[in-house]
C-alpha cells in the first residue's frame, strides 16, 4: 500500500488527441495533505482521503471519511438444470422452447 506523506501534490490531467504527437495539458490541481490526514491514512485502513471544491478559496479541500463499502447483495441461487441428472434422456430435459424451435 502506498504512503502518502504530508505536503502539496499537484495532479496533472492530460489528453492524447488524435493526430498528435504530444499530449494536451488539461488541468493542473493542487491538493494539499496535512500531517493529521497522513497520520490518520496510515494507522487505520478503513479511512479515505476526500477533497471538495469551496468556490470562496478556489480551492480544493481535503477531509478523512470512514468510507465502508457496501455489503455485497444476497446471492440468488438457481437450482440445477435436469439436464445434468443422471439417467434422463435428453428429449426428457429439453426446455420446451427448445422443441417448439425444432
Amino acid at each position: 500500500m502506498y504512503r502518502f506523506l504530508p505536503g502539496v501534490y499537484t495532479i496533472e490531467l492530460f489528453a492524447v488527441l488524435v493526430g498528435r504527437t504530444r499530449p494536451l495539458k488539461l488541468r493542473s490541481v493542487e491538493l494539499t495533505l496535512t500531517e493529521m490526514q497522513a497520520a490518520r491514512l496510515h494507522d487505520d485502513a478503513t479511512a479515505g482521503l476526500y477533497f471538495d471544491w469551496s468556490p470562496e478559496t478556489g480551492r480544493y479541500h481535503g477531509h478523512i471519511d470512514n468510507a465502508k463499502l457496501p455489503d455485497p447483495p444476497a446471492m440468488i441461487l438457481f437450482p440445477q438444470s435436469p439436464s445434468n441428472e443422471p439417467g434422463r434422456s435428453k428429449h426428457e430435459t429439453e426446455s420446451p422452447m427448445k422443441t417448439l424451435d425444432k
